[in-house]
């Protein structure tokens, strides 16, 4: 697998399922063969029937089968049809900063490629996905589509993988001959440690499967209820449900009303607090924090003191999936979801809950663009693990009476957010809604355009960006809105700069600080800096760009969680100190900015790095290493579909020029080679390298990526907890490993947790044996 298409796995990768898979072995050989005859297959069956995990298990199976690997696009906390093929752009690793249609960019990016691209939950989008898949399957013919749908999208050439739910045998029958059986064994097993399916518990079982039909979920949803009845009075109080469900007529219900009946009794179950906030939840389009929960459906009977307590409740019962990660979540399955807002529906007040969503995610927004540079990480972090839900909030605002306004101020209020993320065709997208509803002069309208006309600044349109500014500032100037007027001539200052007017730049830069200063700005006029400082550059006035520079890190101590505006001022403090002769300096600069742009976990920014180094390399004299490093970058630049340097036109002839003479001096045949070389390494693992200059140096002479390197734990550790691991091995603490990789202890406590988790070990010390061991292995000797 090309190093490219590993920088997309992490996008759309194949989510980890918290269960072991049961059964459909049938299903999997139908699904093998459909597909080796359509290019477009459509996993088909109700709610609960395990579509998902049969396309997720098959494309597991197969993944090695295709040559750029499989992208995994979920689709259903989407609910706007234009943003189908920018998310589906996203999920294969896109970067938003081209400004062509998103569907032009992906047809563009997968002409090419061999991919099994699987679009996931399309019933509620069927029109959009089914258009999407015939532009794919005419313009991309290597690309094969596996979609999951409650119903098929009838576009041309699409073959349809019924699922059907799981095999249930009959009475007096060897549980063996059907997985409905294994499944609530093992599901049951799980919920209650003492489970066995022996004796008597055989017929009960296939009864209860019998009952819910084999379909998956409703059997997953039934086995945890163990916990709460045995097995004979669990199959008495099911049966008593569904037959007064179904008036006593089981025999003619439809197979999708016992997962709904199921789901019902589930319901019927919780207490009416548990039942209140499963309704309010409903309004979260994807995984949501406890704070959310708490701030969007406390209130009445249900205050904010009690929600934690009852989500613990919900997960117990299976209502809720608990996820791990930066920042821990929580997430209801998508039938769940639907039974919930129905009940909410019911009940009233669904437009007051759907309120309180735009209000909480407006408040986030709008502290994070307040001060951009306190607890920056932790902020973004926030909003991009909960932005199917920032987009569901947008969605009501924007359609809600009344609500419109709000929903502007939250778009606009997404600067920071879409700057850091990189999502700025998605933000164009909310703007055009803002504007939409915002026609007459207003603070909402000028911010719009003004915001606008940064993002087609940043997507290499500086001549279209500085006209949306023009028009925004005279509408801010108009109206009376300070702050989005000093704003807006930070952003005149950014598209001035990409358009090479650089007095222009320098002047409007020098109103944007007036008036920042005026208006409390703050966290606006450190990244003001930046674009100055770049203004500087470019006119060859190094010392007023380092003055700049250093004045912005002073400022923004890293201590603070602030990582995208330090990382780039220290990118451009590292190019100009590599212009003015001091190597050593810019080379510790460009090393903490690669640590910064890993954390932030930005494919992007470190491509930047490895470009500015390849700068830095030449100017030590060692073309080689440049060629190296430009190759090490190139498959990001592939990946996300851009140029390097996009928006900046002045650094990429800078860095450009670099390429040339370093290919001149080296040869073609030798920069081609060395190139091709450096592009087969992952780019967590070329950063690595490239911060240290020892490592990198070994690494040009190379071949390409080894495959099992001594200095290495085993391969499901990601570049940055391999070289933690290596620095525990030579004795380091964690405070002098945060000292040495420009990290924080913090960080470094927290990288070490996963370390152990992940080698199944108890201490540091049995890291470093892991360590020793694999040296000695492999022959090698730890740089």
């Amino acid at each position: 697998m090309s190093p490219a298409s590993q920088i997309a796995l992490r996008n759309g990768q194949l989510p980890l399922q918290p269960t072991g898979f049961v059964g459909r072995q049938p299903e999997i050989a139908t699904l093998g063969t459909l597909l080796s005859r359509s290019r477009l297959v459509t996993v088909t069956g109700p709610g609960g029937v395990g579509k998902t995990r049969l396309a997720l298990h098959y494309a597991a199976k197969v993944a090695s089968r295709y040559k750029h690997g499989v992208v995994f696009a979920e689709l259903s906390g989407l609910r706007d049809p234009g943003l189908v093929p920018l998310s589906v752009a996203s999920a294969v690793g896109l970067s938003q900063l081209d400004g062509r249609e998103p569907l032009d960019l992906l047809i563009d990016h997968l002409r090419d490629r061999e991919t099994l691209l699987i679009l996931d939950t399309c019933e509620h989008l069927v029109d959009a996905c089914a258009m999407l898949a015939e532009a794919i399957e005419r313009e991309a013919p290597s690309v094969t589509l596996l979609a999951t749908s409650r119903q098929p999208m009838d576009a041309p050439g699409e073959s349809i993988c019924p699922l059907a739910p799981l095999a249930v045998p009959e009475p007096g029958t060897a549980p063996a001959d059907g997985d409905a059986v294994e499944l609530f064994a093992q599901r049951a097993a799980a919920a209650v440690t003492d489970f066995r399916l022996t004796g008597d518990r055989v017929e009960q079982v296939i009864r209860l499967c019998r009952q819910l039909d084999g379909i998956p979920l409703a059997i997953e949803l039934a086995a945890v209820r163990l916990r709460a009845f045995d097995l004979p009075e669990l199959t008495r109080r099911l049966d008593r449900r569904l037959h007064v469900l179904s008036g006593g007529r089981r025999a003619v219900a439809p197979r999708h009303q016992a997962l709904r009946d199921t789901i019902g009794w589930s319901y019927d179950l919780c207490t009416p607090d548990e039942q209140t906030l499963w309704n309010r939840l409903s309004v979260f389009a994807g995984p949501f924090t406890v704070s959310a929960a708490e701030e969007v459906c406390g209130g009445g009977s249900v205050s904010s003191a009690l929600v934690l307590d009852l989500l613990i409740a919900l997960v117990d019962k299976s209502v809720l999936v608990r996820e791990d990660g930066p920042v821990p979540s929580y997430r209801m399955l998508d039938t769940i979801r639907e039974y919930g807002a129905e009940q909410l529906g019911q009940a009233g007040p669904a437009d007051q809950v759907r309120t309180r969503l735009l209000g909480y995610y407006r408040s986030l927004a709008e502290d994070l663009d307040a001060d951009p540079l306190t607890g920056q990480l932790e902020k973004y972090r926030t909003l991009r693990a909960q932005r199917e839900s920032v987009r569901a909030a947008l969605r009501y605002g924007f359609g809600l009476p009344g609500q419109e306004r709000a929903a502007a101020r939250l778009a606009v209020s997404l600067y920071w957010y879409f700057l850091i993320s990189g999502e700025l065709s998605e933000g164009r997208y909310w703007l055009a809604r803002t504007l939409e509803v915002a026609p007459d002069p207003s603070p909402e309208r000028a911010a719009a355009l003004l915001m606008d006309g940064l993002v087609l600044t940043a997507q290499g349109v500086p001549g279209a960006g500085i006209a949306e500014c023009e028009e925004g500032l005279a509408i801010a100037e108009a109206v009376g809105a300070d702050r989005v007027r000093a704003r807006g001539y930070f952003y005149y200052c950014e598209a001035l700069v990409a358009a090479g007017r650089l007095p222009e730049a320098l002047d409007a830069g020098r109103t944007a600080k007036k008036l920042m200063a005026k208006s409390g700005d703050t966290g606006t006029a450190e990244a003001l800096r930046l674009y100055m400082g770049l203004a500087h550059l470019l006119t060859g006035d190094l010392d007023a760009c380092l003055s700049l520079c250093a004045e912005g890190l002073r400022q923004v101590p890293s201590e603070n969680g602030e990582r995208w505006l330090s990382s780039f001022l220290l990118v451009l403090s590292s190019l100009s100190l590599s212009i003015r002769g001091d190597h050593d300096r810019a080379a510790a600069a460009l090393r903490q900015a690669l640590a910064m742009r890993q954390e932030l976990g930005d494919p992007m920014g470190m491509g930047y790095c490895l470009g500015v180094k390849a700068f830095l390399s030449l100017q030590q004299g060692r073309p080689t290493e440049t060629a190296w490093l430009v190759g090490a970058a190139s498959p990001v630049w592939k990946a996300l579909g851009t140029e390097p340097f996009t928006g900046v036109p002045g650094l990429a002839d800078l860095l450009s020029g670099a390429e040339a003479t370093a290919r001149a001096d080296i040869g073609d045949d030798a920069w081609d080679a060395t190139f091709a070389r450096a592009a087969k390494y992952p780019l967590e693992e070329a950063a690595a390298l490239a911060a240290r200059d020892d490592r990198l140096a070994r690494a040009v002479t190379e071949q390409g990526p080894p495959s099992g390197d001594g200095t290495r734990p085993p391969a499901r550790l990601t570049a940055r907890e391999r070289e933690i691991a290596a620095l525990i091995a030579d004795g380091l603490s964690n405070r002098d490993i945060g000292a040495s990789l420009f990290i924080s202890k913090r960080t470094v406590d927290s990288h070490v947790e996963h370390i152990l988790s992940k080698l199944r070990v108890r201490s540091r010390t049995d890291v470093a044996r892991l360590i020793r061991e694999q040296h000695e292995q492999s022959g090698t000797k730890d740089s």
